[in-house]
């Protein structure tokens, strides 16, 4: 079974047809597109006036043969809009991964596209990662939100907002909780942040930024397979990778494709290559069962060159409260 994963397509939005040539080219069976769908603008609408676009390259992918892809959204596209990505899902283009199980020719895909947070201003996809609540830098005061009118709310206190949320290891554990235990060992996770200490959460300036609690998942879980995204300068960084192995699981990472003889690798699809993975995985296989935006100019917006990760659309670096 092959399979095509990438991630970010924001950065260069032309990404997108990239991904409609290698769906042509591969013909695989699934895509998975791990977060961060929709252009780098400045307004709302800007990202809303996509969606049409990416339905095309949505029908044009499919008409490939035989092809489910999973996706949702990530930290950097506007909440308010995942509505119109379940209209594509209603539409039978794509299925909206966000918190949700899909199963399909014998393997179940489990999504969790929340983040930790950083140090950007919008903060609707972050959550407490363990005992890390709040970036102990913050470009944008208490950080922003946006509100069902697409206008952006300042918050009074970011450490009590992100406290009221369930944390990236809940999220985990409440789509695990959906699966039976013969599931696990043919899951596969879509999980925008990265986890840690697998060389794959590397910033520019050598930080790492991958969540501890995500790594604990994959190790006490053991699912088949799992990809990232979100920090899209890890594999050029000293001691990056595009794959990596944890626990007993065997991969390989030769910059483009890793092929798993046992349960699987964790990987990072970022915006500079299609990664491509053909999966051998020992399953049987069988079927189970919008208004106008207002163009709500991003605060303060300002892209940097050489901090490549996150979140550089939205409310970036609006100084101050």
């Amino acid at each position: 079974m092959k399979l095509i994963l990438t991630s970010d397509l924001h950065q260069r939005i032309q990404k997108w047809g990239d991904l409609v040539s290698a769906v042509q080219r591969e013909k695989p069976r699934f895509v998975l597109i791990a977060g961060d769908l929709l252009p780098k603008v400045e307004m709302v609408s800007q990202q809303a006036a996509f969606f049409p676009e990416m339905a095309q390259h949505l029908r044009s992918m499919k008409q490939a043969g035989p092809l489910t892809v999973l996706t949702y959204l990530g930290n950097d596209d506007a909440h308010i809009l995942e509505s119109r990505l379940d209209d594509l899902q209603g539409r039978g283009l794509c299925v909206n991964l966000n918190g949700r199980v899909h199963r399909e020719e014998g393997l179940v895909f489990c999504g969790m596209n929340k983040v930790r947070d950083y140090p950007f201003g919008y903060k609707h996809w972050c959550a407490p990662d363990d005992n890390f609540v709040t970036c102990p830098v913050q470009l944008c005061g208490e950080g922003l939100t946006l509100d069902a009118k697409g206008r952006w709310i300042e918050l009074p206190n970011l450490r009590e907002y992100l406290l009221a949320k369930p944390s990236l290891h809940n999220r985990l554990e409440a789509l695990r909780s959906q699966l039976t235990p013969t599931e696990i060992g043919r899951s596969m996770w879509l999980v925008h942040n990265p986890p840690a200490d697998l060389g794959i959460d590397i910033c520019y300036d050598g930080r790492q930024v991958g969540s501890p609690s995500i790594t604990r998942f994959i190790q006490d879980t053991q699912p088949l397979f799992g990809c990232s995204g979100h920090i899209h300068e890890s594999p050029y960084q000293p001691g990056g990778k595009w794959a990596a192995r944890v626990g007993g699981r065997s991969g390989s990472s030769r910059g483009r494709k890793a092929r798993c003889s046992t349960t699987s690798a964790w990987m990072l699809p970022t915006i500079s290559a299609l990664a491509r993975a053909a999966i051998a995985a020992s399953v049987t296989p069988r079927s189970l069962p919008p208004a106008p935006l207002p163009d709500a100019k991003v605060p303060g917006r300002q892209d940097s060159p050489t901090e490549t990760h996150g979140n550089q659309g939205f409310g970036k670096v609006k100084q101050g409260g």
